[in-house]
């Protein structure tokens, strides 16, 4: 009979490890995420508007060229070829449409027109003023504006022109100074034309308006000389 064999019992080797107990449960390790790529997305400063990329918007279709339709001014308006050249110019360069370019004429045009009747109502009130005071001279006021007005007229009959005559028809003859000047010269005529009609007054003077200034203005022709 053969003897069995003997086995020789194994060397537990370095490398195995004795199993865990069974009431040892082993620590769970959470896996390893791959960090994200560097972006606006993770910076802290990626919400300011500055940072946003924003689509800019589509073009505007550029308005008509100036060239494309003239501007004109009406028979009535105030304003002058040398005006409208300078609004041509002003649309040209901001490049207006013709509505805008008509619609800055209107504009100019009304400012115009107030600006010219505010003028004019002013104008009216001076002249008005005037008249008023020359009504109120006591040469001139009341009854008295029959005789003074002939007597004014003596003057510009024989002395004026048709300039004179104009002026005095026009807000001119309103003036008070000229007033008193003329009618105290119409009343030197008149008395010189009475004096000469009396017996054994003098012969009517060759020059009655020389004669006039003379009295009015003594000192004048005594340091003249004349």
């Amino acid at each position: 009979m053969i003897p069995p064999t003997a086995t020789t019992p194994e060397t537990p080797s370095a490398t195995t490890s004795n199993p865990p107990p069974a009431d040892v449960v082993p620590p769970v390790v959470p896996p390893v995420e791959t960090p994200p790529a560097p972006g606006p997305e993770v910076s802290a400063l990626s919400q300011l508007g500055a940072l946003k990329e924003e689509t800019p918007p589509p073009a505007e279709t550029p308005p008509a060229p100036l060239e494309d339709y003239d501007l004109e001014l009406s028979e009535t308006s105030p304003l002058t070829e040398k005006d409208l050249d300078s609004i041509v110019a002003l649309a040209e360069k901001h490049n207006w449409t013709k509505e805008e370019a008509t619609a800055f004429i209107a504009e100019k045009e009304e400012i115009y027109n107030r600006g010219t009747e505010t003028i004019r109502n002013k104008a009216m009130e001076a002249v008005k003023a005037e008249k008023d005071k020359l009504l109120a001279d006591p040469d001139f006021k009341g009854e008295k504006l029959k005789s003074s007005l002939e007597s004014i007229d003596l003057v510009v009959k024989k002395y004026g022109s048709p300039e004179l005559a104009a002026y005095l028809r026009g807000p001119g003859g309103n003036s008070l100074p000229l007033a008193k000047m003329l009618l105290s010269i119409g009343k030197l005529m008149a008395s010189d034309t009475m004096q000469g009609k009396g017996t054994g007054a003098k012969a009517p003077s060759a020059n009655p308006l020389e004669d006039s200034y003379r009295q009015l203005y003594p000192a004048f022709f005594e340091n003249s000389g004349n």
